[in-house]
């Protein structure tokens, strides 16, 4: 692999990394949400629909940063 190409996986990386913290914040704070609105009584079936998706967004990420390695 030549220097290029070394520098796109790179950065291929480092982008997919900042992705996963993006989508991982929010994945908490829908969690704590989802948390709160169960405690409270309050419908939290959106909020847990919501959280599956940002977990399976999360997957998605951590899984395709392992194939850039």
């Amino acid at each position: 692999m030549n220097r290029i190409e070394r520098a796109r996986a790179s950065s291929r990386r480092q982008f997919l990394d900042v992705l996963i913290g993006f989508v991982g914040f929010f994945g908490i704070v829908v969690f704590v949400a989802t948390v709160a609105a169960e405690i409270t009584g309050r419908p939290a079936l959106s909020w847990a629909l919501g959280l599956l998706g940002i977990v399976a967004v999360e997957l998605a990420l951590v899984t395709a940063r392992r194939r850039t390695q």
